[in-house]
């Protein structure tokens, strides 16, 4: 990472329970099928280097 720049993911609930045409045929129906993705996503954010996450609805 370059010194004095965050890295912050961007994570979108808004796609909660919704299909997803753009993730392709193995994930499109995933934010449907598994209430748990933002949970994991979190979880994965901090167990990386990113320096936070943000929600976007």
């Amino acid at each position: 990472m370059t010194a004095g720049v965050s890295l912050v993911i961007g994570l979108a609930p808004y796609k909660l329970g919704r299909e997803d045409k753009w993730a392709g045929k193995a994930a499109e129906l995933e934010w449907i099928n598994d209430p748990d993705i933002i949970s994991k996503q979190i979880a994965a954010v901090k167990e990386s280097s990113a320096d936070g996450y943000a929600l976007y609805y």
